[in-house]
């Protein structure tokens, strides 16, 4: 015990590295233990060893897919030449010598994985840490299947959070109505960017305050789809007078995720569906 304990002292003095003294295998799994991206960017930066670790077991990749699954659909990754030449300032090319099965092509991907995958879980849990930066994500109406009557009752009017817009006028959205009641109507939105990720979607029912009784116009459920146009849109292909909010159709989109039905609650208030989305496109 005592010869134990006499060369955990002998390491501690001679600076023995913590990586070193494990083996890659045990440190990937205690470092792989990390939930915080700070600490695995802190641990990133103690020495090169360390270092190496965290970019060749792909630690950041890891870390970003187990706090957010949806990023694993992206299919390449791409840097701009200015944020590659800004970022590997802090990393020099003797780096490479530390890991001696690498290439020195390999170990750039390594360090350009690990600066994108870093800088994209920072990305994405700001909102979610600091709620004074929560904006909304909606960029331009495209279109709906139908319209009642137009622009009064136009998608627009859904952008508005609450009964009434700036001139005191009643705010909402209207469809022209089908004769078969389980056929759904469709509202379609342009995203501010091509990643975003949507922590919460806020549908308000409509009150006809005007009419007897205060009737409630409301869906029974709603249904939320993520997608992109197999060509790039247009700017007529928004919310005008010409199209009058029509929709384009359907097949000029590729859907890439179909959420489950989300029933809707029968009074004037804000229902608010959280599912933590993440759309890219």
């Amino acid at each position: 015990m005592d010869m134990v304990v006499d060369e955990e002292r002998h390491a501690a003095t001679a600076g023995v590295d913590f990586v070193e003294r494990l083996g890659p295998d045990a440190s990937a799994t205690v470092f792989a233990a990390l939930r915080d991206p700070a600490d695995l960017a802190h641990a990133a930066a103690v020495s090169r060893s360390w270092r190496t670790l965290v970019m060749a077991v792909h630690l950041s990749k890891i870390l970003c897919l187990r706090l957010f699954p949806e990023v694993s659909i992206f299919t390449r990754i791409e840097q701009s030449a200015t944020s590659a030449s800004s970022s590997s300032n802090g990393v020099n090319e003797e780096d490479a010598g530390s890991t001696a099965t690498a290439t020195a092509t390999a170990w750039e991907n390594h360090k350009r994985e690990q600066r994108v995958y870093m800088r994209l879980v920072h990305a994405l849990l700001s909102p979610l840490l600091s709620p004074h930066t929560w904006q909304g994500c909606i960029a331009a109406c495209i279109g709906a299947s139908s319209t009642d009557n137009f622009p009064e009752e136009g998608i627009q009017n859904t952008l508005v959070p609450g009964d009434m817009d700036m001139d005191d006028m009643e705010s909402y959205w209207s469809s022209g109505g089908q004769e078969d009641p389980g056929v759904p109507e469709f509202l379609m939105y342009k995203l501010c960017s091509d990643l975003c990720l949507i922590d919460e979607i806020r549908i308000q029912p409509f009150r006809a305050y005007e009419q007897p009784d205060h009737p409630i116009y409301s869906a029974r459920y709603v249904r939320v789809k993520f997608g992109c146009p197999k060509s790039p849109l247009r700017l007529e292909d928004l919310v005008s007078e010409d199209n009058e909010g029509q929709l384009t159709a359907d097949d000029n989109y590729m859907w890439s995720y179909t959420s489950s039905e989300f029933p809707m609650l029968q009074v004037v208030v804000f229902v608010k569906l959280s599912a933590g989305f993440i759309s890219s496109a």
